[in-house]
């Protein structure tokens, strides 16, 4: 995967991110009973979102990688997500360490958002995978049709030269 790709995937994700990010936060907020959301609090959930959204960088890698490899950097990312997240909601004030309810309905928010992500790009990659598939299998087919064609024709042309030499030779007889 190139760098370019991988910016464009956290360009993507970083949306995905941010969204359902405001989304709990405004869910929490209606829950918990707070009157409304400032554009600080948004600006803030911007912040922490981009920088989670780095987490695309633990998954980057040249080199092909193996699925426990993959699952290692996957687990690693999470981690590094829920750090993060946590930690910035903290600093923020977000996170009240004392209401464990509070620390819980956080994480278990962060977690959802990042299997939602993680689904959502093994989503995207499954039909990345099929397409080309598809495309494979169609130009696999064409060049197998593509060869019993030419073996068809040259059997014609075998048949057709048969046949000339048999009428010359029935010719060569008549004479």
């Amino acid at each position: 995967m190139s760098i370019k790709e991988i910016l464009t995937q956290m360009f993507f994700a970083f949306f995905i991110i941010f969204s359902a990010a405001l989304l709990t936060v405004v869910i929490t907020y209606s829950i918990f009973g707070e009157q409304s959301i400032r554009i600080v609090d948004i600006a803030k959930l911007l912040g922490i979102a981009a920088v989670t959204d780095l987490a695309h960088f633990i998954l980057y890698s040249k080199k092909q990688l193996s699925k426990k490899q993959m699952l290692v950097r996957y687990i690693l990312a999470g981690i590094y997500v829920l750090v993060v997240a946590m930690g910035g909601m903290t600093l923020i004030g977000w996170v009240h360490w004392t209401s464990p309810i509070s620390v819980i309905s956080i994480m278990t928010s962060v977690i959802i958002i990042y299997v939602l992500i993680v689904l959502i790009k093994f989503m995207h990659a499954k039909r990345a995978a099929n397409k080309m598939n598809k495309k494979l299998r169609k130009l696999y087919l064409d060049e197998t049709l593509l060869k019993e064609y030419s073996q068809l024709e040259k059997l014609e042309k075998k048949n057709e030269q048969s046949k000339e030499s048999a009428v010359n030779v029935g010719n060569n007889d008549k004479k």
